[in-house]
């Protein structure tokens, strides 16, 4: 809509009633008008991110077996998603002596040991009545402290069988590389029968919960404080607005851009919301309550310059 003025006779006879009409021609034609006092900041801009990134890698040199797991798979805490070979490691797991052969060796030893003791016992008795000699007694002293040494070979053997394969299977389990997140498999770097490189296996990203950041300018350092309860709206077709936390906000400004940063925690259930996307924030505002409107602000409109210079003309014509 174009509104035309010109100063003369022609003109509106009072500047108020011409001004009236100007303002209901304005509206009219759907011209910005504004709230005294409403409150026109603008939503934060921000970025939904995964809450964590793990790499899982290997010993270097090693060649993976097999792969359990592809981009995009969901993995959950403690699932093993890959397999080193390790042929020189899994001898020593099934040793051909089983724990039950150490177990009856040990028994028997003992039970050995438990004899000769008692036999050294009664004769002893013996020779404090002079019915036995000395030679027999030493005799049956050496039979017990065989028989006790036997029991110690056999508890050292027992232990040094059970480190071995102690330590074989933990070798094992560092041969098999588990995930130490419930997450998603965002790479996968490697094929079975390739060798390790310095390169890792796998990528995994944690979206539940996901971390929300935004960057925001000091003189809004008052609007949002730890524990808020924030909307976020995903720039994504079809998505509706979530609530997230507050979870961090930076007590150092940065002093070349005078912001600060936000962090916040959005719980994602079901992985509903990916990761990477913008997004837009409001923030909640604390109003004094000496400010706050008592009743429905004023409406007042937005006049833009050349409309002020027209409003002057009328006014004086």
């Amino acid at each position: 809509m174009t509104i035309f003025f010109r100063r003369g006779p022609c003109a509106a006879p009072h500047g108020v009633p011409s001004l009236r009409r100007l303002l209901l021609a304005m509206f009219a034609a759907g011209l910005p008008f504004a709230a005294a006092g409403a409150d026109a900041t603008p939503p934060a801009a921000c970025r939904i991110e995964a809450d964590r990134i793990v790499e899982l890698a290997a010993p270097q040199g090693s060649v993976v077996e097999r792969i359990t797991v592809d981009r995009g798979d969901g993995v959950a805490a403690g699932q093993a998603l890959a397999v080193l070979r390790a042929e020189r490691l899994r001898a020593p797991a099934a040793p051909t002596v089983s724990a039950r052969q150490l177990d009856e060796e040990l028994r028997a030893a003992r039970s050995e040991a438990e004899q000769a003791g008692q036999t050294l016992k009664r004769l002893r008795h013996l020779a404090s009545q002079d019915f036995i000699g000395a030679e027999a007694l030493a005799q049956a002293r050496a039979d017990h402290e065989a028989a006790q040494r036997q029991v110690g070979r056999a508890l050292a053997r027992r232990a040094a069988w059970q480190h071995e394969r102690d330590a074989a299977a933990a070798e094992l389990r560092q041969r098999t590389v588990s995930s130490p997140v419930k997450g998603v498999v965002v790479e996968r770097y490697v094929q079975p029968g390739e060798r390790v490189t310095e390169r890792p296996l796998l990528r995994l990203a944690v979206l539940d919960p996901l971390r929300v950041e935004l960057v925001l300018p000091a003189s809004r350092y008052r609007e949002v404080a730890a524990g808020d309860k924030v909307m976020v709206y995903p720039e994504l077709p079809g998505a509706a607005p979530v609530t997230a936390d507050v979870a961090g906000i930076d007590r150092v400004m940065d002093p070349a851009s005078n912001t600060f940063r936000v962090r916040l925690t959005l719980p994602n259930p079901g992985q509903k919301v990916p990761a990477g996307l913008l997004c837009k924030v409001t923030l909640p505002r604390e109003v004094p309550p000496a400010t706050a409107p008592a009743a429905l602000p004023k409406v007042r409109p937005v006049v833009p310059p050349v409309y002020k210079r027209a409003f002057a003309s009328a006014a004086i014509n």
